[in-house]
């Protein structure tokens, strides 16, 4: 490979794995410690679990304020985990995998009826964004495949793309609104992969190049056809070419290594020869160039002429398409739907829809302030110390709390029981003692009160003045000047 392709690799910091050079299967994962087996019923019926989440929440209406389903799952970060990235990166590819051989997703596509759309509850809900989420699902998949975070190399996902857009043609006569709307975001995820395995082609190199190079010619119908018009892919796919063509010097004494180079030349020549013959006015307005004609009984003119014309710009233009996938990486996944509701809402939308999408922008820029690909071990023992501090001055306030608390409330009661005591044992109360002869009266005190009949007691000591024992004979009593009133007496006057 040529040294230009490397800016692709400042993409992610991440080692690069070795990759199968199988097609079309699932690479052989080595059994490790701690790494997932699909073998484990238990780690199957888990899987089984994610994959039917997934696409039962296909049917859901994307949500700016939250991320979809398919994201959760694909990005799961848990601070402070013992998990390595080898272990994500099998999670990955085995719930990808999943998915993608999952045939009711190719059978809905198709136009066809399957179990998952039987349900009469759906059949006017969620309908409508079905295909609207495979396809965003499928444009994760390929941020996955950039992020290489997959132990496939890629031509997985490029298979799954083609055959999603076959689906596509074919249903495009009955529904021309999935063609016009789907096919623009399944040919980014198409051109994606094409540009990435172009840039990381899985080893041995050149044998791997052939074959991506006879999938693009055996699908050129679909790569150069009238859909897909995307001017970053046709000027980037140029790029990799004439890198391709122009190649390293070959080593004469390894035989073998010539005919692979020479082959990848010759493959890489035809794919630019279908891409002039397609494409010719796009690459001329991306490069702002005129392309020379072609000789004689040639469809495309000669690479190398063309590399000394357009060289310098397709590498600019290289160069940018890295750093927007690198933006990419970075923005949240689910940016796309938001961008898609602020289009609809700046058409029919007033100044209360503009408040909210600023605020909803403003909420997701601080959200993209922190980078999960940013902690390391540091940084998780740190927040994880961090949380624990928060906990234990919690854990220690509230003890502290507690304990005043029942300091106070035992003086309280303490107390009420003081107060409540001495009335129940005071002289005359309930349990008071007896400490007195049962000639001993009482009185009211003169301080008036609400408790004046229990408390406000004294002792009498006039009662026998007055209230004098009753005479015992009607001598006592003076005819000649008689009493006007009853004089008050006491039976006990008598006695005392």
């Amino acid at each position: 490979m040529d040294s230009s392709f490397a800016p692709a690799s400042e993409l992610t910091n991440e080692p690069k794995n070795s990759r199968s050079s199988s097609k079309n299967t699932t690479p052989e994962i080595e059994p490790q410690s701690g790494t997932m087996c699909n073998s484990e019923p238990t780690t199957a019926q888990v899987m089984d679990i994610l994959q039917a989440l997934i696409i039962d929440s296909l049917l859901l209406m994307p949500y700016t304020k939250t991320p979809p389903v398919i994201d959760l799952v694909l990005d799961f970060y848990i601070s402070g985990s013992i998990i390595s990235l080898n272990e994500r990166k099998i999670f990955l590819t085995e719930i990808i995998l999943l998915l993608m051989k999952n045939a009711s997703l190719n059978d809905i596509t198709d136009g066809q009826k399957t179990p998952f759309l039987n349900n009469n509850d759906i059949k006017f809900t969620g309908q409508e964004y079905l295909l609207t989420n495979i396809f965003y699902m499928t444009a994760r998949f390929v941020d996955k495949l950039w992020q290489q975070m997959l132990l496939i190399d890629g031509r997985e996902v490029f298979d799954y793309c083609v055959t999603l857009l076959n689906h596509v043609k074919r249903t495009a006569s009955r529904t021309p609104s999935l063609a016009n709307n789907g096919g623009n975001s399944l040919y980014r995820s198409l051109n994606r992969c094409i540009l990435y395995l172009l840039a990381y082609p899985p080893a041995p190199f050149n044998i791997t190049l052939v074959e991506i190079l006879n999938k693009l010619m055996y699908n050129r119908l679909l790569v150069f056809g009238a859909g897909n018009h995307d001017p970053d892919f046709i000027g980037c796919l140029t790029y990799c070419i004439i890198q391709l063509h122009k190649g390293d010097k070959p080593i004469l004494h390894i035989p073998s290594q010539f005919d692979q180079q020479r082959t990848t030349t010759r493959m890489s020549f035809r794919v630019w020869e279908e891409l002039y013959v397609c494409k010719k006015p796009v690459i001329e307005e991306v490069f702002k160039v005129t392309l020379a004609s072609p000789f004689q009984n040639c469809r495309a003119p000669n690479i190398k002429g063309t590399y000394d014309q357009i060289f310098e710009s397709a590498f600019k233009h290289w160069l940018a398409y890295v750093e927007g996938e690198k933006n990419a990486i970075i923005r949240n996944p689910w940016d796309v739907h938001n961008n898609i509701q602020s289009k609809i809402q700046k058409v029919t939308g007033g100044l209360t829809r503009l408040t909210s999408r600023t605020k909803l922008k403003k909420d997701i820029s601080e959200r993209n302030d922190v980078r999960f690909d940013q902690y390391n071990t540091e940084s998780n023992k740190q927040l994880v110390n961090a949380k624990i501090t928060l906990i234990e001055e919690f854990w220690n306030f509230g003890l502290m709390q507690q304990e005043n608390s029942y300091v106070h409330t035992k003086r309280y009661v303490y107390q009420d029981w003081l107060q409540i005591e001495a009335e129940l044992i005071r002289e005359r109360a309930i349990w008071g003692p007896k400490c007195c002869t049962e000639f001993t009266k009482w009185t009211l005190d003169n301080t008036e009160g609400p408790y004046r009949m229990r408390r406000k007691m004294m002792k009498n000591v006039f009662f026998y003045l007055h209230y004098p024992p009753k005479p015992d004979s009607e001598e006592s009593v003076d005819p000649i000047r008689p009493i006007k009133s009853r004089v008050a007496s006491s039976y006990d006057s008598a006695k005392y």
